[in-house]
């Protein structure tokens, strides 16, 4: 839970770094932290913790984009369904079916925020002369991911050896003999 609770302050901080950086470059060469973050963690975090860690990373992507409310934490909802099918088959973990999976889920993400805006406005907030600028975007976010990896997995696995030493020390002495 403790990692969870880390790698949910990397995300807000993520999205925080990512708001900065959309003032200086061009959106098309932002990695999406927001999108990342959540699909790496999920791949090293147990999956209740993984489920939960996406949708609250969803609803705050929600509030600091200009987005529909619960928008970004179906659309993770549903990525952390996606991701955990495809991790079955896949191992993900490694650097190259990682980056061609996050290639392809940034795709999915935009069809995602798409479908959505679409349903409820009945307007596409990403025209079709920009699906070039999507696909660079896709491109950098899987450079980006494999480099994620082993901070995030170090981060869980320091989080989970914690707890496990401190659940090694609790000793019940019950002063009454045990069948």
């Amino acid at each position: 839970m403790r990692s969870m609770l880390a790698i949910f302050a990397l995300g807000v901080l993520g999205l925080i770094v990512q708001s900065a950086l959309l003032n200086l470059l061009p959106a098309r060469w932002v990695p999406d932290l927001g999108l990342l973050i959540p699909v790496v963690a999920i791949l090293a975090l147990p999956p209740i913790e993984g489920l939960l860690l996406a949708a609250v990373l969803g609803v705050s992507a929600d509030m600091f984009s200009n987005a529909l409310l619960g928008q970004f934490a179906l659309i993770r909802i549903v990525e952390f369904v996606v991701i955990r099918v495809v991790n079955a088959q896949l191992d993900l973990k490694r650097a190259l079916p990682l980056a061609v999976f996050i290639f392809a889920i940034t795709l999915f993400d935009a069809a995602g925020v798409i479908g959505i805006t679409w349903l409820f406005f009945g307007v596409s907030p990403i025209s079709l002369g920009e699906t070039g600028n999507l696909l660079v975007r896709a491109g950098v976010n899987a450079a980006v991911a494999p480099l994620l990896v082993v901070p995030l997995r170090g981060l869980v696995e320091q989080f989970t050896e914690r707890d496990a030493r401190r659940s090694r020390d609790v000793r019940l002495d019950t002063k009454r003999p045990v069948l």
